[in-house]
């Protein structure tokens, strides 16, 4: 053998081995993975397209993908979170304010929740009718005293003509006036035709007396006082030759406590209020906190699935603290708040991430071991802590005793300056009036609650028959 061929074959050997020895580093190539599109929605969350990098053999190749972006509390609309519940909105729906008189009847103002694209829950306010005051006069958002000229107009005929036991076509007449603040009336039958023979389906007829003249027996006249008790005159109708003639008593209709004009007296129901009162201020208190979790591990593989530590808070998060205890490196560590990637690491240690903005959510998660399927990449945590501002707005919570007007309930509803909710035993009053079901025999609980700082009244009013 020559001394070129040697030298050839000195130069190709090492480049073979060298050729065959080489592999693809499983920590750079993941290095270039990256989004590769606009943001869309899907399931309810921000995705994008995504170009994931791994080593397949000695290559680093990419396969196309995609990657969530940001998880959405309300659901995602092109290719952005939703930021307010519209179910949780619309369900402020309701009156706000107090009550007050237009057009004689009880008004008050009425809100109506909706979610906008650039105010949140926001809403309208429309003016709606609560009672309509149908024989008196409204006064300080109520219905008052009874209005002559209202009830006076309903005077008149009701219902149609019949035939009264004395054989002639009547119709009933009401005359309406004021009783303090009742509109009353008294009725009257009115003698709307003489029949000289019979009396049929409120019409006169010409027939003579026969079998149904005894079918006519019934009071006449009017209810008249006797004692305490009220009387009405009877005819008992038979035939006599050809006309129908009749004996008139005495009976007892209704027996009462006291008469008067032909009607037991009742006496009218008398409405009683209780009015609770309750003067609120609603100051913010800011306090450091200390969020701490149990040591764990996270891991991600294709063939053992993943593994992440989630945090769920609504604070402003200071700093986030952890160690790394041990690693396979076979893939990075990340540290997500709320979607946006704040850390990555690859090797044991402590870490202090500073992040300072509000958040709701932290997330510690291992890229995928790519290549090495049956060896997940894996890291294990501990000391885990994060140190947070938490601002609270504190509830008012007052008791009271419910007695007597328990049993005679009859309403109640609460007057409250916006933005403040009460709770009436736990029930939540949505619409400022409230039934007796959300009362207790006794004592009873009603709390307030805030959405931020204020100073507000509030007022608590049962209304009850004496």
């Amino acid at each position: 053998m020559n001394a070129k061929l040697l030298i050839v074959i000195a130069l190709i050997v090492p480049m073979l081995s060298a050729i065959s020895y080489a592999v693809c580093d499983p920590l750079k190539c993941p290095e270039q993975s990256r989004i590769t599109g606009s943001t869309y929605c899907k399931d309810g969350n921000v995705y994008s397209p995504y170009l994931d990098y791994y080593c397949s053999y000695n290559e680093c190749v990419s396969r196309a993908g995609e990657k969530i972006i940001e998880q959405c509390n309300f659901g995602c609309s092109v290719g952005t979170c939703i930021t307010c519940n519209q179910t949780a909105c619309q369900e402020k729906n309701g009156f706000y304010g107090g009550r007050f008189c237009r057009d004689n009847d009880v008004r008050s103002i009425y809100r109506d929740y909706s979610c906008s694209s650039d105010k949140g829950c926001d809403y309208t306010e429309t003016e709606r009718t609560v009672e309509t005051c149908k024989d008196s006069t409204c006064t300080e958002g109520k219905c008052g005293l009874c209005d002559p000229s209202v009830c006076n107009s309903r005077d008149g005929f009701y219902d149609e003509d019949y035939c009264n036991i004395d054989n002639d076509v009547y119709k009933v007449y009401r005359d309406y006036s004021c009783d303090l603040d009742r509109c009353v009336f008294k009725r009257a039958e009115i003698k709307m035709a003489d029949c000289s023979f019979n009396c049929e389906a409120g019409k006169c007829t010409a027939t003579l007396c026969d079998a149904g003249c005894d079918s006519r027996d019934g009071f006449a006249g009017q209810p008249y006082c006797k004692g305490n008790d009220v009387y009405r005159k009877f005819r008992d109708y038979f035939c006599k030759l050809n006309n129908c003639d009749f004996n008139e008593t005495e009976r007892k209709v209704e027996s009462c406590a006291s008469c008067a004009n032909g009607s037991c007296v009742v006496a009218p129901a008398v409405i009683k209020e209780r009015l609770l009162e309750f003067n609120l201020t609603f100051s913010s208190i800011t306090e450091d906190v200390k969020i701490t979790r149990q040591p764990g591990r996270v891991y991600n593989g294709f063939l053992f699935g993943k593994n992440d530590i989630a945090i769920n808070m609504d604070a402003f998060l200071q700093t986030l603290n952890f160690a790394v205890t041990g690693t396979n490196k076979l893939g990075a560590l990340e540290v997500s708040v709320d979607g946006a990637v704040v850390l990555t690491a690859d090797g044991r240690g402590s870490y202090s991430v500073p992040v300072n903005k509000y958040a709701k959510s932290v997330r510690i998660s291992a890229t995928s071991s790519g290549f090495v399927f049956w060896v997940p990449a894996l890291y294990d945590l501990n000391n885990i802590e994060l140190m947070a501002r938490q601002t609270k707005i504190p509830e008012s919570i007052s008791s009271f005793i419910v007695g007597p007007e328990y049993a005679k309930f009859r309403y109640g509803d609460i007057l409250l300056s916006e933005n403040i909710t009460a709770f009436l035993n736990g029930n939540m009053v949505t619409k400022n009036a409230f039934g007796k079901n959300f009362l207790k025999l006794d004592e009873n609980e009603i709390k307030f609650v805030s959405k931020g700082p204020l100073s507000g009244k509030a007022a608590l009013r049962i209304a009850y028959e004496e």
